[in-house]
């Protein structure tokens, strides 16, 4: 074979390789195309272009269903008999998907086509008209069919945002006005559910039409003070909130998915919140198109289906590959739920303000809510923080009338029986607290907790005490010295810890008085089975050694017993002792061969004993000389506490909910003999065991490291 031959032989082996390993998991004849369709107002021609530009896109990658993209511009002066027969014609080919984006009423003829053809339509258009706004929603798609891109409130995060602005403002207890709309009524019903963990309490909910209006007032006569209006009929909200002015105090929420700005309504409230979806985010229709694309595009290719053979999904099965969409893209991040609608963006809170130069209403923004949380963007305002007194993260001392905390501490406010007792608080939560409130350019304002706790869930009553309720009740925004736990962290919001922490015991050395020895001390080193062994084989040396120097045949003489033996039973005792004690004996010697055989294994018996006695001795009397009672909270002593001794925590605390509601079984019954045990505050716990009333008191390492440092007895 010539050199040619060979390299074109060469260069065909190549190739086929390369096809086979870059191709062949593309399965081409089963990857196929899909058809899409784009539906246009006539002049929106830059939403066109971003449809073209983002199935082109799409259609460059390898190994993915293709989108044979077609356009349906629609005219405005166009007649329905047109676009019925365009739509017809349009869906003729039978498309899997749709990016509707008319934001002309009457195109909705061909939305209402493909829906009945069981088309996957994703619209970018608002779900509401714009221009409508006083007698109701006119809503520019069915939602139950379609999916959107455009979405700008959902049922639970705008219960979310309202039940942030609850907390933010301190209400414990308001009453609920909607009006008889299906989707009023299913909110009312998810709020509801959300309630009782938070301590709060729906007094009633009425249901407004103008037929009940003489009801409706007498009822917030009599039982209003916080009021939270929810429709979206703004015509309603107006007549709502045009009741009579004798009560100017009352304060309202008013939830709404419209632009309220408009509101014309003289009424005479001091404060109406507002929480409604955020409109301006400078996003263009174009940049809605564009991300349906490319929402689509994730559907097909998402998921390890890449590659893979991909048939038109249903609409259900649709839907559910939506929610496994998440991207940036045009118009901000792209999630959707379960319904397959967008997961929304953000809620503004606003509050309304009348301006008497122009005599009308206007909204000042306060903050936002998006993604689980509420920032309030007005600077300047006061930050109220709970404390509680623990050392060394938070300590105070009286304030002098008429001076200033000294540097390194702060004016704190703490209640005692209904009156305010102004005090400097310092510590390392305090110096903490200083640098972050000088970067958030905020006024703190810190308030000691009424009772005094840190919060533990009372799953009788289904409340919170403590910093955790007052949290949640809006009395303080924040906490520097709370603990996590799982049962915290399911109502309030923690950050990454700033120091370490852990439980510690503290308990009192004992310690003899006067370097008193007690007369039992030499005792202990062997236990009294040992002792008893040791005294019952001195007793059995001892006749041993006495017997057998009687019965032994020595000097040749034939009776049993011997009577003249020098060896007597006084001699065997003080040879025995001698032995025992490891001194040279001056009385006789037994003068046999077993009995001196006996006496040396008994000798070396008695040395082993002897060391390790005044070994034991030495190291009983040092470590009874500073000994704690427990070694950890696995002693015997803590599992099962003898007549008298007393453990505890301190009542309230982390250290409490972690031992009374933990899921170990040890630990709940450490809990159930230290409950009645539980004193009110750190120094309270390192006093009861100073003085004796606790032998043992568990609290925070922290807490604990400094008050013993700082003990001088």
């Amino acid at each position: 074979m010539s050199f040619p031959e060979n390299t074109a032989l060469a260069v065909f082996f190549i190739s086929t390789l390369y096809l086979a390993f870059s191709h062949g998991n593309c399965n081409f004849r089963e990857k196929g195309s899909f058809g899409i369709i784009g539906v246009f107002d006539f002049a929106d021609s830059s939403s066109k272009e971003a449809f073209e530009n983002a199935t082109s896109s799409h259609n460059s990658k390898e190994c993915v269903p293709k989108f044979m993209n077609r356009t349906l511009l629609l005219k405005s002066d166009a007649s329905v008999s047109e676009i019925i027969e365009l739509a017809q014609n349009a869906l003729q080919t039978g498309p899997c998907f749709m990016v509707y984006a008319a934001e002309d009423s009457k195109a909705r003829i061909v939305l209402e086509f493909a829906i009945t053809q069981g088309v996957n339509v994703i619209t970018a258009i608002p779900p509401f008209y714009p221009n409508y706004q006083y007698t109701g929603i006119h809503q520019s798609y069915d939602p139950v069919h379609v999916s959107s891109i455009n979405t700008v409130s959902s049922t639970v995060t705008k219960r979310d945002a309202l039940l942030a602005l609850l907390g933010k403002l301190n209400w414990k207890k308001f009453l609920v006005v909607t009006d008889s709309e299906p989707s009023s009524n299913y909110f009312v019903n998810l709020l509801k559910e959300s309630l009782h963990p938070r301590n709060l309490n729906l007094t009633e909910w009425l249901v407004y039409n103008e037929d009940n209006f003489d009801y409706f007032e007498k009822k917030l006569e009599t039982d209003a003070s916080n009021i939270i209006l929810i429709t979206n009929n703004l015509s309603l909200a107006e007549q709502i909130l045009s009741v009579k002015e004798d009560f100017p105090s009352w304060t309202w929420i008013f939830l709404c998915d419209l632009d309220v700005g408009s509101l014309g309504s003289q009424w005479h409230w001091d404060y109406v919140y507002t929480i409604t979806p955020k409109y301006s985010l400078n996003v263009k229709l174009s940049d809605f198109v564009d991300d349906a694309v490319s929402s689509i595009s994730h559907t097909v290719t998402g998921n390890g289906r890449k590659g893979k053979a991909f048939s038109c999904p249903k609409i259900c099965t649709f839907r559910r590959l939506l929610s496994e969409v998440n991207f940036h893209g045009s118009s901000d991040p792209v999630e959707f739920d379960q319904q397959g609608n967008r997961v929304p963006l953000r809620y503004d809170v606003n509050r309304m303000e009348y301006n008497e130069d122009q005599d009308m209403f206007e909204l000042e923004h306060l903050g936002y809510w998006s993604n689980g949380k509420l920032s309030m963007e007005k600077k300047g305002e006061d930050l109220k923080i709970l404390l509680n007194e623990y050392p060394p993260n938070v300590m105070s001392q009286p304030k002098k009338v008429g001076e200033p905390c000294q540097p390194g501490s702060m004016l704190c406010s703490k209640t005692v029986e209904g009156e305010e007792i102004k005090r400097c608080c310092y510590g390392f939560v305090i110096d903490v607290l200083e640098v972050i409130c000088n970067e958030m350019e905020k006024v703190p304002k810190l308030l000691f907790s009424l009772d005094g706790q840190y919060g533990i869930y009372d799953e009788a009553n289904n409340s919170w005490n403590g910093v955790v309720s007052e949290l949640l009740s809006g009395r303080g925004d924040i906490s520097f010295d709370l603990y996590i736990s799982s049962r915290r962290a399911n109502v309030v919001d923690f950050t990454e810890p700033y120091m370490p922490s852990g439980i510690r015991l503290l308990a009192k050395e004992k310690k003899r008085e006067d370097n008193q020895i007690y007369w039992v001390s030499y005792l202990r080193p062997f236990t009294p089975p040992v002792w008893l062994t040791l005294l019952g084989s001195l007793g059995i040396m001892i006749i041993f050694l006495w017997a057998m120097d009687k019965i032994s045949p020595i000097r040749g003489s034939k009776k049993l017993f011997h009577p003249n033996s020098s060896f007597g039973l006084d001699n065997a005792v003080c040879f025995a002792l001698a032995l025992a004690f490891g001194r040279p004996a001056d009385e006789s010697k037994p003068k046999t061969n077993g009995a001196r055989l006996a006496s040396v294994a008994f000798g070396m018996a008695m040395l082993v004993f002897v060391s390790t006695y005044s070994a034991n001795l030495a190291a009983f009397l040092i470590v009874d000389d500073k000994s704690p009672p427990v070694e950890d909270i696995y002693d015997i002593k803590i599992e099962r506490p003898p007549d008298g001794f007393k453990y505890g925590t301190i009542d309230g605390s982390y250290m409490a909910d972690y031992f009374k509601n933990s899921e170990n079984a040890y630990f709940r019954h450490v809990w159930y003999h230290m409950k009645e045990n539980n004193v009110k505050s750190l120094r309270e716990g390192v006093e009861a065991v100073k003085t004796g009333s606790l032998d043992v008191f568990v609290a925070d390492h922290g807490g604990l490291e400094y008050e013993s440092r700082n003990d001088l007895h």
